[in-house]
């Protein structure tokens, strides 16, 4: 999984720190029990993290970054949509960086556009589709009879605009 190396203020965060989300936010945000969350960082199998810690050992922070939290939103709907963690840890680890968040040319922001997910117990890939994309041209990139169609964007704005909103309510209390 390709990480971002520079910072974009995609959701206009600015003046925010890069990992700005702490465990409690994440669950905010995402709706998500915290025993899943934990099982999600500490299961080696998930391959997910925080992309930043304060501190070592007991009572250290997490801090998780934009990116951090809509990977681990989409592997919250892929175990809802019954996927077990071989298969949410291999699509999560395919998607990149600018599949969550597309930055044009220009810097400016993009739609994500959805993803399908091919693949069987051996293998998994993914493919972005676009949106004048058939259901016969998705077809013809496998063999396999069937796939997962992800739309990113179902799944990401939601999250964004809990984000959005997070972040506003913070600088409305500063």
């Amino acid at each position: 999984m390709k990480r971002r190396q520079k910072s974009t203020d995609v959701f206009d965060i600015a003046g925010t720190s890069r990992f700005t989300f702490s465990a409690k936010n994440v669950l905010a945000i995402l709706g998500m029990e915290s025993w899943r969350l934990q099982k999600f960082l500490t299961s080696p199998q998930y391959g997910l993290s925080a992309s930043a810690h304060l501190g070592e050992g007991v009572g250290s922070r997490r801090l998780f970054s934009i990116e951090d939290i809509f990977r681990l939103g989409i592997a919250d709907q892929l175990v809802k949509d019954g996927f077990g963690h071989k298969h949410v840890a291999a699509a999560v680890r395919l998607l990149e960086d600018e599949d969550l968040i597309p930055i044009g040319t220009t810097g400016e922001e993009l739609s994500p556009v959805p993803h399908i997910f091919i693949g069987s117990e051996e293998s998994l890939h993914v493919h972005a589709v676009r949106y004048q994309d058939s259901i016969a041209s998705v077809r013809s990139k496998t063999k396999a009879p069937s796939f997962y169609f992800l739309d990113l964007v179902a799944v990401i704005k939601p999250i964004g605009d809990r984000i959005r909103q997070m972040s506003t309510t913070v600088k409305g209390e500063d």
